[in-house]
């Protein structure tokens, strides 16, 4: 039997770096080709997984999309940092599906529920007016898929807090592990392997380091 087919796709590169923090010096270019290689790693035991850039080199949106389609893939993620104008804009993420009900919302909620488990520190920038969680947006890189698809806005890359948490390697970590357990759980994959008990380990590793971290800070 074949193994499921994923296409992730990391927004941006090239002469495009996307949304850029100068201050803490770092691109969505740069930070999405690492969440999605992170992902990539996660879903290797299970999954045929490709990237449509495994390099800082430029891909057009009719491209992006066209390889899920050449490649027949079960599901395309397109993974991207947001920016807004506000310096006050709290931690949060979000993720995006054409306009409509249809599978492409079972894969993005699936996400969406795994990075609010793993990162509780961030609220969830939803649209419940059609009873689910994804934002609807034409956007051509998920449009012309042929197989469901989503953007995911993993966090603000404009504020000084969230281009902290988005540079943080663990934070990242955990981050394409909410990718790669939607995209499990949508494809119907068991999450029983080996790999998955050591990302569950690191997990629980960060969360125990986070709370010594919290218990230092109230004795200083």
């Amino acid at each position: 039997m074949s193994r499921p087919l994923v296409v992730l796709d990391p927004g941006h590169g090239g002469r495009d770096p996307g949304a850029v923090n100068e201050l803490v010096g770092i691109t969505e270019a740069q930070m999405t080709l690492d969440v999605c290689e992170r992902a990539q790693a996660l879903l290797s035991n299970c999954c045929e997984v490709v990237l449509t850039r495994e390099k800082d080199c430029y891909v057009s949106l009719r491209a992006r999309p066209g390889l899920a389609n050449k490649l027949k893939a079960d599901a395309f993620v397109s993974y991207h940092f947001n920016a807004g104008s506000s310096s006050k804009t709290a931690l949060s993420f979000e993720g995006f599906t054409t306009p409509g009900q249809n599978r492409s919302d079972k894969l993005c909620q699936a996400i969406l529920d795994a990075h609010g488990n793993l990162l509780p520190e961030q609220s969830l920038r939803a649209d419940r007016s059609d009873l689910d969680d994804d934002k609807e947006a034409n956007f051509a890189v998920i449009r012309g898929t042929h197989c469901p698809s989503c953007l995911i806005e993993g966090e603000f890359i404009h504020t000084i807090h969230g281009a902290e948490l988005i540079k943080n390697d663990n934070k990242r970590q955990l981050m394409a592990l909410a990718v790669a357990l939607g995209v499990k759980k949508f494809l119907g994959l068991r999450s029983s392997s080996d790999r998955d008990r050591q990302d569950f380990d690191f997990l629980a590793s960060i969360r125990v380091i986070e709370k010594e971290l919290e218990a230092l800070k109230k004795h200083l």
